[in-house]
This record gives structure tokens, C-alpha cells and sequence, in this order.
């Protein structure tokens, strides 16, 4: 009798496909945004530095009315997907969008609002997730000079 693998036994499969379901609706949320012109986009594993969410989907759009605009898309992408959000917060401002979809917290900033919050900064120690976006659309990856992420391939995120 062949010994199995890890990912033989019945929870280990249905975690992994959690866990590839959680990783496409990431993206599907971080393609909604490239669409409206987001920029900047960057995914964080943020499990092991805290217990408010899986990941964090960080953004940036250049006025009120395209914030507006990717808002507009990301609550779209969350229709597509059968989900309601248990928060959205900054829709009347227009500088910074917050959605909570408990285990995704998405940031939608005004460049100025995302350099005051800093959050690449403040979640350093998470690791970002690898994006299939285009390169124009991403986040800027860290220079030695700063506390650094270390980018991970989606696959190897949840990795048991």
C-alpha cells in the first residue's frame, strides 16, 4: 500500500481549496480595481501578523471620482462572487475606501492618504502576495533601503 501525501487526506484537500479560493477572490478584487485605473496594487498575507484578516489588497486612485469609480467595481466584484461586505467605510469622502469582507480588508487610497497611512510600512513584516496583474498596475516592489516585504508566489501563500 503507497503511503500518502499530505494533501491525500480529505482536510487537507478541502483547506487547499479554501485556500485557492481564497487567493482568486484576491485577485478578482485587485482586477476589479486595474480596471478603473488603480495603481499601485498590492496583496498582503497578513495571517501571521494579525487575526483582523487574511490579506489586505492595498490601492491607490488619483482623484474622489475614480476612488469613486474603483469602488464602484470592487463592490461589483463582490456581487460576482455571492458576497456581502460587512463594512464599507469612506464612500462619502472619497479619499480613502475601506471594504471589510472579514477575512479581505481592501484600502482604496488617494496617493496622499496612502502616503500618510503608510500601510506598506506598518504590515512590513507580511508578506505580499504575487499578483497577475499588469506591471504598470502594481506596486512599486520595496528598495534595500526600505523595511522590506518579501514577495511570495500566490501558490506558495498557503503552502501547508
Amino acid at each position: 500500500m503507497a503511503e500518502s501525501t499530505e494533501l491525500d487526506k480529505p482536510e487537507d484537500k478541502e483547506a487547499d481549496a479554501k485556500r485557492q479560493a481564497h487567493l482568486a477572490r484576491v485577485q478578482h478584487i485587485a482586477a476589479a480595481g486595474c480596471e478603473r485605473q488603480a495603481v499601485g496594487i498590492l496583496a498582503l498575507d497578513v495571517r501571521e501578523v494579525t487575526s483582523i484578516a487574511d490579506s489586505f489588497i492595498i490601492m491607490t486612485g488619483n482623484s474622489s471620482r475614480q476612488i469613486g469609480a474603483i469602488g464602484d467595481a470592487i463592490k461589483q466584484a463582490f456581487k460576482d462572487d455571492n458576497e456581502e461586505p460587512l463594512g464599507i467605510e469612506g464612500l462619502s469622502e472619497g479619499r480613502w475606501l475601506l471594504f471589510d469582507l472579514n477575512d479581505i480588508i481592501v484600502h482604496v487610497f488617494l496617493p496622499e492618504m496612502r502616503q500618510l497611512y503608510d500601510l506598506e510600512r506598518l504590515w512590513h513584516d507580511a508578506p505580499r502576495i504575487a499578483l497577475d496583474l499588469p506591471q504598470e498596475a502594481l506596486a512599486a516592489p520595496p528598495s534595500e533601503d526600505d523595511v522590506s516585504t518579501q514577495e511570495i508566489p500566490v501558490q506558495e501563500v498557503y503552502k501547508v
